[in-house]
């Protein structure tokens, strides 16, 4: 019975009855590899590059100084004295424009340095005193001073949002009055903000130094030292 048996499916494979082993593995090979789609990659992350490189470059802004007092000490010479004297000029604050460029790093240092141009700014008259003797003076006409300031601050930046700033200027005045003043070496130190997109605001105290002289008839005025101080708020706009 086992030998007719086993004659029996050696007969039927001849005829092709049973399945072919070796066909089904050529059948595999044959079959194209299934394509596998690989991760999507992680979405970049932005450097800290980029980051700074937002709050980086060109800016132009507008300006308002509350500067209204000068306070001049030096010598002055009257007909009946000649001699130390000290004064304050009154005047008004003004509005500006100012442009340049600054590097700001997140949690780091960094610099910036512009031009800044003030408005004409009116006398309104000069008061003070020289030894006994009680100085007021008004200047002739409508006489109306000028500032056009270089000024160069380093930066600390506390995130991404605020700043500290802490510089020198140098300031250039224009006046049309006999008043000739040459610019000293001042100093200013801030805060600044982001506000909104490329705005940001930023308030600094500032004092501007100048010596030279005035020249009111009887008084003439020697001018040591002159300090110009107070605060300017400016709005900056990132180019």
């Amino acid at each position: 019975m086992k030998i007719w048996i086993a004659a029996t499916l050696i007969f039927i494979a001849g005829l092709g009855l049973l399945p072919d082993a070796s066909a089904q593995m050529s059948e595999r090979r044959a079959r194209p590899p299934r394509k596998v789609r690989p991760p999507a990659p992680p979405p970049p992350m932005e450097s800290e590059s980029s980051t700074y490189s937002k709050r980086s470059g060109f800016f132009v802004s507008g300006l308002y100084s509350s500067a209204n007092e000068v306070a001049y000490k030096g010598d002055v010479s009257l007909p009946t004295y000649r001699g130390p004297f000290s004064a304050t000029e009154s005047t008004a604050g003004t509005f500006g424009l100012a442009g340049g460029y600054r590097y700001l790093r997140p949690y780091g240092f960094g610099f910036d340095g512009y031009v800044a141009y003030e408005f004409p700014r009116t006398s309104k008259g000069l008061t003070g005193t020289a030894g006994p003797n009680r100085l007021n003076g008004t200047y002739e006409g409508d006489v109306s001073t000028s500032l056009l300031s270089l000024v160069a601050n380093a930066n600390y930046s506390i995130g991404d949002l605020f700043y500290v700033v802490a510089g020198v200027n140098f300031p250039i005045v224009f006046s049309s009055s006999t008043m000739e003043l040459q610019g000293l070496p001042g100093y200013q130190i801030g805060v600044g903000a982001k506000v909104w997109k490329q705005f940001s605001i930023e308030l600094d105290y500032r004092v501007l130094r100048m010596k030279g002289t005035i020249d009111v008839p009887p008084m003439n005025l020697q001018i040591e030292e002159a300090n110009f101080p107070g605060f300017v708020l400016f709005v900056h706009y990132s180019i």
